[in-house]
């Protein structure tokens, strides 16, 4: 109540929002738990569907996720970090490079 014995809106005053709650890391979102498990399907299969819930990550840390897991690629093979011996190593075990190009994220409203 005002001075003048109405209430705030009708005296031209803005009634305060409710305060949302502090953006989380994206190290607490929830697909940070299932990073591992993501990288271990994308490099067994050649896409993959990630379902899960509104504010969970999944289109902000995923896209993050493919760009670092292939740049890390890149630098481990210009570095020459590669300590496996050709000549001893079977050829037929070694992995494919990891490249995730291209890359869509769709949000559809309902996975059937």
């Amino acid at each position: 109540q005002t001075m003048a014995g109405t209430d705030d809106r009708e005296a031209g005053g803005v009634e305060p929002e409710a305060s949302a709650p502090p953006p989380l890391e994206a190290e607490e979102l929830p697909i940070a738990s299932a990073k591992a498990e993501i990288r271990r399907h994308l490099e067994t299969n050649q896409f993959l569907i990630v379902v899960g819930d509104t504010g969970s990550g999944k289109t902000t840390q995923l896209p993050s996720y493919l760009l670092d897991w292939e740049d890390a690629e890149r630098s481990h093979k210009e570095s020459g970090d590669d300590t496996k011996d050709e000549t001893t190593a079977n050829k037929s075990t070694k992995k494919p490079p990891l490249v995730f190009a291209p890359v869509a994220i769709t949000q559809p409203r309902r996975v059937a």
